[in-house]
This record gives C-alpha cells, structure tokens and sequence, in this order.
C-alpha cells in the first residue's frame, strides 16, 4: 500500500517501488544480505514515537553492513529544536557509526531529516536538473537548503541496552506544552 501511494501521490517511479522494502527494519536487515544505496527509518508510533531500537548504535551498525559505498542512511526525528535532547540524541548516536552525519529542517514546525555516510554528502546535488522528480522538488530544495554537517555534539549515546527514546519525546512534548501555556509557567494559548 505505501510503494502505492507513492507512486500516485508523491511521484515514485514504479521502477524505484519495486525496489522498496517495507517491514520492521530491524529484522528485515538482520534476515537479508542485501545492499542498499539508501535505508530510509520512518517508523514512528502514534506519529511521534520513534521505535527505540530504530535509533542505537547496534541498529546503525546493522545498516552500516547493508550500505553500498556511498550509500546513506536517512530518518525522520520530531523535535522542537536543533538542539532539542532527542535529536542531539540521535545525532551523537548516529555519529558512533557514520563520520559524515547532517541535519536539515524540513517541512513542518517539528520535522528533522537526519542522515549518516562513510563519505561527505553535499546536498546541493538533489537541486541539479533531472536528479528528482518534479513532485519531490520542493521537498529537495528545502533538504539542500537546511543541510549542515553535525559532529554530534551533545546528547546521550543510545545502545540496545539504554535508550529512553520514549522518555526523550514524552520532554519534547511536555516542552511544547509548557509553552503553550498547557501546563503553567508557559506563554497563554487559546485554541
């Protein structure tokens, strides 16, 4: 259903969805060989929790293996700020693994792309002529543009046996209620 909806909403190419894999990324990896130029980590529960072992360093060494040279792993973090715990988190995590680590704001008051190489990426290639379709164009300009480099400073390290993801995004939320004014000591909000 998703390879589906991205090839009649969002222009995938139906030669690129027959090659998309769609499952628990964690097993999915772990019970394959196969090498991809680009792991791409979605996978949110109620649209903001990211599954926690999604994001240590034993799961981005997991993609490490399945990598091609040159390939990119990629993922979607809600935080409200770049220097939001979480995404510091994650970014210091991912680090452990990848050399080459960046972050763009893309789209959304809360929405972070965060990628990982074994190489520098420079991002100002997606805005090239003919690199993507013209329904991801918007989507490429905004990455390109917000794209920096990120040593990972900050944050905690993340591991199969202490990761607080969930902990770390129930304080993102309570952040953006207390600034709300949600829950006192907050600007006021009315709805």
């Amino acid at each position: 259903m998703v390879k589906r909806l991205g090839e009649r909403f969002r222009g995938l190419p139906p030669a690129l969805a027959a090659d998309i894999q769609v499952g628990d990324g964690r097993v999915l990896l772990a019970a394959t060989h196969a090498r991809y130029d680009i792991v791409i980590v979605d996978a949110h529960a109620s649209e903001v929790y990211i599954p926690f072992d999604l994001a240590t360093r034993q799961f981005f060494a997991l993609v490490r293996r399945h990598l091609r040279p040159g390939g990119i792993v990629a993922l979607n973090v809600n935080a409200l700020s770049p220097h939001s715990l979480l995404l510091r988190s994650i970014v210091r995590t991912l680090r452990t693994v990848f050399p080459y680590t960046y972050v763009a704001k893309v789209g959304g008051e809360f929405n972070y792309l965060v990628c990982g190489s074994l190489a520098p990426v420079d991002a100002r290639v997606l805005t090239l002529p003919g690199r993507v379709s013209p329904a991801l164009r918007p989507l490429a300009r905004r990455v390109a543009a917000g794209w920096r480099a990120d040593a990972g400073s900050g944050g905690w390290l993340l591991t199969d046996n202490r990761a607080p993801v969930d902990y770390l995004t129930n304080r993102e939320i309570l952040h953006r209620a207390e600034r709300l004014g949600y829950l006192g000591g907050g600007a006021t909000h009315s709805a």
